[in-house]
C-alpha cells in the first residue's frame, strides 16, 4: 500500500496524511516535480506491485501543476475511505485531488490524472448548478 503524494509538503494537512500513513501502515512517496510527467505505475513500483505495467519512459520535464494531489496505489475502496475519514476527523484541511490508481489510469502521468480530475470536477459541479436552477 502506498500513497504517491504530489505538492504535499506544506499542505496544511501534510501532518495528518501523514500521521494516518504512519498509522495504517501505508507508505507516503513524495513524487518531486520534475516526476510528474512519469507514469504513475512507474512512480509507484517497485514498492508497489499492481501488475498494471508502465507504459513509456520518464520525461525530463519539471511538474505543471502546483496543487496537492494524492493517488492511493495498492489500496482498495475500502481502504481508501478508512485513510479519508480518518484524516477528516483529524480536522486537516481537505484535499482536493485524490484518486484510486488503476488499471486505466497506471499509465498516465500525474499531470494527466490532474486534468482527468479536474474535468471530472467541472462536470459535477456544473451538475450541482443546474439542479439548484
Amino acid at each position: 500500500m502506498m500513497i504517491l503524494a504530489f505538492n504535499l509538503f506544506g499542505h496544511p494537512g501534510e501532518k495528518a496524511v501523514r500521521a494516518v500513513a504512519q498509522m495504517e501502515n501505508i507508505a507516503v512517496k513524495d513524487v518531486p516535480p520534475s516526476s510528474f510527467a512519469t507514469p504513475l505505475s512507474l512512480l509507484a513500483a517497485p514498492s508497489c506491485s499492481m501488475g498494471y505495467g508502465g507504459m513509456g519512459q520518464p520525461a525530463a520535464q519539471s511538474g505543471s501543476f502546483s496543487d496537492t494531489m494524492l493517488v492511493f496505489a495498492g489500496m482498495d475502496r475500502k481502504q481508501i475511505s478508512r485513510f479519508v475519514d480518518l484524516v477528516n476527523a483529524s480536522g486537516a484541511p481537505r484535499i482536493a485531488l485524490k484518486a484510486m490508481m488503476t488499471p486505466t489510469n497506471a499509465s498516465w502521468t500525474a499531470e494527466q490524472l490532474r486534468e482527468e480530475l479536474e474535468k471530472e470536477h467541472q462536470y459535477f459541479q456544473n451538475l450541482r448548478n443546474n439542479n439548484k436552477q
